[in-house]
Parts: structure tokens; C-alpha cells; sequence
């Protein structure tokens, strides 16, 4: 017979917003919360290195709107533990209006520590008696430590507008930190912009160059991507696409330098006014046997050849900088190379080819119908056209490869156009499968009522159906089933176009595949599933509370659902998917909520962490204090033997025996058989005074010696 186990509870109250978990709702790991009104924590969330050393992989809250410290807008920086969100350290904006934190990038490290390392952007800042002169501030990620901060030395010179990694040129073992300033205005010349590189260890200058005409803006775009002059060491290219030169205007410059040392390697410029050189860029492969990665370049927004908006493409020697191939559009507005995706090599030259979407063209009488076409990667030659059928169409607006879905050895690819009007009916959306080597069309599915604006978001989340071919799940966020915007989600058969599954949301507005995100296996399936986020959604009777739901990718069935608790929460507004964090087996995944209310405390904003794995399942229902909860589980081995184990002090990691718990001090609570079904459970008496509590939980499986866990839970007592 089983005996209820009393537990005694000493920890300090915690303030929660969950309650108890019903069935098939995700449970949740951890839960931590912005410690001011307006703190809007979990604005945005990185998810990073080890940084306490713990073994587990840690987060960044990036808030840039944060209110803290009687600021305005000054924002906050705060790195948070994996395992179970405390505090690792801060770092806030020290004046109104700064956004700290609205433009940094992760860096590897820097200090030498082994750690990721932070580099906070601010071309706006002020200091030292400027105006707008600019900085940019390396922050140790371990330790949240300035290591350096490198200012403009005059007003208005946004000093770190552009900011890039470099290769390690002084040889101390430190990646360099390549930074540009568009604007900047320099030995008398105005806006002819600098490009500088700074020492990644201690932020001094190693070179400087210098734009040398009147609105250059040399360092709008920086790559430091491929070894171009053969090194060893990854050179930068500069791209000035607005720049004014010999005597031109919006001619476009393109300039490859020399990391090491600030020479230039090669230098291009636009021929003709308003080309607009470097505008959209890529490296690509080797296109013409030099044995040097080349440069796609596309202007969609330029004028060439007497017309307005039609657009170029070429392609350009890494190695020289010289032509290889050019393609002007045809007619006004087609804006030509507005998207281009690299494929396999089509014309059996031994070059990959290219395609190239116009969306905005207007080709035989139809409006904005769009335009795809394939490129030979090594000449240029256009080697097939494709117009769409669909007036607002915009072919090529959107193109996903697949794998090979025609049989003929090279991948094709899918053609997404939401806002097409198919069918006669407005805004209906349309989705095609096409052959990369004929721009054949494959299959093609319509929306079915207008507005559904089918292909609004798609993903291709691997092969759902095992035959070989990669999958396409694709939502129509607006679709109206029985209810206005309810949305859905489609599961395709790339290699036929046939529905695998569809799947409607439930609610009025839960506009269901509104945002949607790839996961690995969740269920146990071994076929990756996906998350559906619905930030607006309302439930409970609640306003703008926020809804996620997994959704298996095999069968389209809710894995699990986890909702909003108050108000305006927007629950799925920011997500990030981990490791896993509770040794379930399964990828977990952090939820930021900006504006979530909890403890008195408006918009103080909180992140949780969400076991996302519905392997072996945990349950925790009933625990209100007075009373008695239960403990249970599903998905066990049959006759295998379920230990209950439960902590007052949070989640883990803990290890003893050889055996590695998501829990700190874990309390073993009791152990049940499992039964023929899987299922085994414990009961838990709770006393009056564990009201407010929160407790951590979660199970292990022993079967013949071996061991697994559940996932993890934590409940606060009711």
C-alpha cells in the first residue's frame, strides 16, 4: 500500500503565475521575472555559451526598452542560468533613452577565458563632450565586465555603425573586430565614410581607411567571409552601394581589402548613375576556375539601359573583382535580382546555377505576377523563365529548396506566394513545386478561401512521411474555420504536393502558424515536430494571454498546448529552442514575455523554460495546500519501477551514483511500479502552510539497472 508522504516546507515564498498543470499542457522548468515595472525582461532572448562553468548552456535578456534605475528607455543586458534562470549579472543603460543592448552581437571569445563575449553597437551615443559620436563596447560574457570600449573622437561620426569579425592578424590568438562608419566625415571631405580594424583583445586600432569622396559612405556593408588573395587569412570586402564616384551618383562601389595589413586587393565601380553596385551581395562558389570563392551582386532598385527600377545581376571574380557575367532586367519595375538562391548545377557545366525571383514584374497583362528565372552560374546564360499565373502572385518572392523531388539527381525548390489571388479568389495564396533543371511546375496547391493567404510562413522540417525527400509544412495564419482567423497549418509531400495533414486552430483570432518554429523529435516518434505561436491569441476568457502549441510532425496532432496566465501577456511573442535541459531527451525551449505582469509589478516581463519533451511524462495535479496532490506518469516501460523524486530549492543539475537529476537536493519521495499501461503514480499530502510555495519534480525510470527521466516540473502550491 502506498503511503502519502507529508512534506515540511521551508523555502522563502516565490511569486508564480502557473498553477497546477492539466493534462497534455507543457510543463514548465523554471520561471524568473523582471525585478521593476517597465523591466520588459525576456525582450528578446540568446541563448548562449556555459557562462558559470555549470555545464549547461546559459541565456541572454536583451531589453532595450527596459526601464530601470528612474531611466526611461535606458535598457538592460542580463545574463540568466540555464538550469534555472537566477541572476548571473546585469548590465543596464545609464541614461534615457540609450535602448543599450538594441544592436550588440555574440562574439567568440574575446578575453581568452573560452567564454562567448558580447559587443554592444551604439553609433548614436554620445560622449566626452560629442554629439552622435558613437561607440562600441565589449562586454565578457562570463563576467559581464567591460573589456574595452572603442568611441569616435568627433560628432556625428556614428562610430561602430557596422561592426564585423575579422581573422586573427597580430597573432595573439584573438579574432579582430573590423567596425565602419558610414557617415562619418573625414579629412575634409563630408560623409566619405572609414572602415577600421581593432584589435579583438584590447580594442586599439591596427588600420584605418578612409572613404575618399564626397557621400561615399564607405563601410555601409562589410563581409569578411573567404580568403580572397590566397593568405590564409579571410579579407573583407566593402560595399558602398549609395556611393558617389567619378562624377557619378549612386554608381555603387566595391572595394576587397587585405585584413591583415588595410591594402586593397581590388577596387570596382559602378559604370553608370544609379546602378547601385553591391546593393544585395552573397559569396558564392568558384564560378570561374580560379580556384577563389566569387561575389553574386544584385541592384534590384537600380536604373540601367534608359529605364527606371528594372534591376541587374552579375557576377564578380573574388580574386580580381572583375566581371564574370551581367543581366539587366527587361522592362521599368521588374527589379531584377531582388532574390536569388544558389541550386545545383543545371546545365551540366560543373558550375552551380543560379535562380532569380522578381516578384514585383508585370509580365502579359497580369499585375505583380512575377517572374523566375535560371541563371547559369559560369556565363550567365538564362537557361529557363517561369512567369506566374497570378495576378499579386509575386513569383520568386519567396523560394525554399528542397531535395530531390523530380527524380533527376539535382534538388528543386518551392515557390511560396501568399498574397496571390488564385482561383478568382483574393488573397488565397498559392504554393508551387518547381523542377530546377526545366522550371517545370511539379504540383501546385491553392488557398481555398480568399484571405487564407496560404504559404504565409513555411518551414521544411525534414523528411515527415520517410520517403527520402525533405517535407513542407506551411500555415495560412488568416484562415477562417467556423471562426474569423482561426489560421492552420499544412503538412506537403514535397515530392507530389499531396497534404500529408492539415490542422485548424480552435480559437477566434488564434490565427494558428501565425509564427512557427522547426524542432527535432519532441514526441518519440523519431519525425521532427513544430511549435505554433499565437501571441494574440485569447483564451480562458483572457485578452491577448498568449497561446504555443506542439504540433507532430508526423500526424499534426497537439503534442502539447501551454497558455498565458493574465492579460496581455503575448506568451510566444519571443523563443528560443534549447538543449535539453531537464535529461528527458528531448530539445527544450525558453518563452520570453515582455509585458507579462507578475508580483505587483507592471510589464516587469519574465522568462520560462518549458520541457518541450513528451517522453517519459510527468504529471503534478492537485497540489493546493490543506490538501492531497498526486504525482504521476505516463509512458513508462511496463513493470519498470518509477522513484518520485521532489526538492524545495529549484532544479538542478544534482549527481549521486552515477546518476545526473535536474534538481538541487532532490528528495526521494517515494517509488511505485509501473504498470502494464505505463502509468504509475504517488501521492503527496500538502500542509496549510506550504500555501504560495513552489516546488521542483521529476521521476526516474529503473528497469534491469538502467535508468531515464522524465521531464521536469515545477508547481506553485495553491
Amino acid at each position: 500500500m502506498k503511503q502519502q508522504l507529508h512534506l515540511t516546507l521551508t523555502l522563502l515564498s516565490t511569486v508564480c503565475l502557473a498553477a497546477a498543470l492539466p493534462a497534455q499542457t507543457a510543463t514548465e522548468m523554471w520561471r524568473t521575472e523582471g525585478y521593476n515595472h517597465f523591466e520588459n525582461l525576456g525582450e528578446r532572448i540568446a541563448y548562449v555559451d556555459d557562462l558559470n562553468g555549470d555545464g549547461i548552456r546559459d541565456l541572454l535578456s536583451i531589453s532595450p526598452h527596459a526601464n530601470t534605475n528612474s531611466l526611461t528607455d535606458n535598457g538592460s543586458i542580463q545574463a540568466r542560468a540555464g538550469n534555472d534562470g537566477h541572476m548571473l549579472w546585469r548590465m543596464d543603460g545609464s541614461r534615457d533613452n540609450q535602448l543599450w543592448g538594441v544592436q550588440l552581437m555574440l562574439v567568440d571569445d574575446l578575453s581568452g577565458d573560452g567564454i562567448t563575449d558580447i559587443v554592444v553597437i551604439e553609433p548614436n551615443y554620445s560622449s566626452h563632450g560629442l554629439v552622435e559620436n558613437g561607440r562600441i563596447m565589449v562586454i565578457n560574457g562570463a563576467g559581464g565586465g567591460i573589456l574595452w570600449v572603442h568611441g569616435g573622437d568627433v560628432s556625428y561620426q556614428h562610430c561602430g555603425e557596422k561592426v564585423t569579425v575579422a581573422p586573427d592578424i597580430n597573432n595573439d590568438g584573438i579574432s579582430e573586430i573590423c567596425i565602419g562608419a558610414p557617415q562619418a566625415s573625414t579629412n575634409g571631405l563630408f560623409q566619405n565614410g572609414f572602415v577600421r580594424m581593432l584589435s579583438g583583445n584590447w580594442g586599439y586600432t591596427l588600420w584605418t581607411i578612409h572613404g575618399d569622396d564626397n557621400a561615399q559612405s564607405f563601410g555601409n556593408k562589410l563581409h569578411c567571409d573567404f580568403d580572397l588573395n590566397r593568405d590564409g587569412f579571410s579579407d573583407l570586402v566593402v560595399v558602398s552601394h549609395q556611393a558617389h564616384s567619378n562624377g557619378l551618383v549612386r554608381n555603387g562601389l566595391m572595394q576587397a581589402i587585405d585584413t591583415t595589413n588595410g591594402a586593397s586587393i581590388w577596387r570596382t565601380t559602378g559604370s553608370a548613375s544609379h546602378e547601385v553596385l553591391g546593393d544585395r551581395f552573397m559569396m558564392v562558389p568558384d564560378l570561374d576556375a580560379d580556384g577563389v570563392r566569387d561575389l553574386l551582386v544584385s541592384s534590384p532598385e537600380a536604373f540601367t539601359n534608359g529605364l527606371f527600377w528594372n534591376g541587374w545581376a552579375g557576377a564578380f571574380s573574388g580574386a580580381s573583382g572583375t566581371p564574370i557575367w551581367r543581366i539587366d532586367g527587361a522592362s521599368s519595375n521588374e527589379n531584377l535580382g531582388q532574390h536569388f538562391t544558389f541550386v545545383d548545377d543545371i546545365d551540366g557545366d560543373g558550375t552551380p546555377d543560379a535562380i532569380s525571383g522578381s516578384p514585383n514584374a508585370s509580365v502579359a497583362g497580369l499585375i505583380e505576377n512575377g517572374e523566375l528565372m535560371a541563371i547559369s552560374g559560369q556565363s550567365g546564360t538564362m537557361l529557363w523563365v517561369v512567369t506566374g499565373t497570378d495576378n499579386y502572385g509575386r513569383l520568386g518572392n519567396r523560394l525554399l529548396t528542397l531535395g530531390d523531388a523530380s527524380g533527376d539527381g539535382l534538388s528543386d525548390f518551392v515557390a511560396l506566394s501568399s498574397d496571390a489571388d488564385a482561383n478568382g479568389l483574393v488573397d488565397a495564396g498559392t504554393i508551387q513545386g518547381f523542377d530546377a533543371s526545366s522550371g517545370a511546375v511539379l504540383w501546385r496547391i491553392d488557398g481555398l478561401a480568399a484571405g487564407d493567404h496560404l504559404g504565409d510562413r513555411a518551414l521544411n522540417p525534414g523528411d515527415l512521411n520517410a520517403d527520402g525527400i525533405d517535407d513542407l509544412i506551411v500555415s495560412s495564419p488568416f484562415a477562417d474555420s467556423a471562426l474569423a482567423n482561426t489560421g492552420s497549418l499544412t503538412a506537403l509531400d514535397c515530392v507530389t504536393g499531396t497534404t500529408l495533414w492539415a490542422t485548424n486552430g480552435q480559437l477566434e483570432g488564434e490565427s494558428l502558424g501565425g509564427d512557427i518554429l522547426n524542432m527535432s523529435d519532441i514526441n518519440g516518434d523519431d519525425v521532427p515536430d513544430i511549435i505554433s505561436f499565437a501571441r494574440h491569441a485569447d483564451t480562458k476568457g483572457l485578452s491577448n494571454n498568449g497561446l504555443v502549441k506542439a504540433i507532430s510532425g508526423q500526424t499534426g496532432e497537439i503534442v502539447w498546448r501551454l497558455e498565458g496566465q493574465r492579460n496581455d501577456e503575448y506568451l510566444g511573442a519571443v523563443y528560443r529552442a534549447t538543449d535539453d535541459h531537464d535529461g528527458d531527451g528531448f530539445p527544450d525551449l525558453f518563452l520570453g514575455s515582455p509585458y507579462g505582469d507578475s508580483g505587483r509589478l507592471a510589464d516587469n516581463g519574465y522568462v520560462v523554460a518549458v520541457s518541450a519533451g513528451m517522453g517519459l511524462h510527468l504529471e503534478v495535479s492537485q497540489l493546493i495546500a490543506g490538501q492531497t496532490g498526486s504525482l504521476s506518469v505516463t509512458d513508462f516501460e511496463a513493470f519498470s519501477h518509477a522513484h518520485f523524486l521532489g526538492s524545495f530549492r529549484g532544479p538542478g543539475p544534482h549527481s549521486q551514483f552515477g546518476l545526473t537529476v535536474a534538481l538541487t537536493a532532490p528528495i526521494r519521495l517515494g517509488v511505485d511500479q509501473v504498470d502494464a499501461a505505463g502509468a504509475a503514480s504517488w501521492p503527496i499530502a500538502i500542509p496549510a502552510s506550504a500555501a504560495g510555495r513552489r516546488l521542483w519534480f521529476q521521476a526516474v525510470q529503473q528497469m534491469a539497472g538502467a535508468v531515464k527521466l522524465s521531464n521536469l516540473s515545477t508547481v506553485l502550491v495553491q
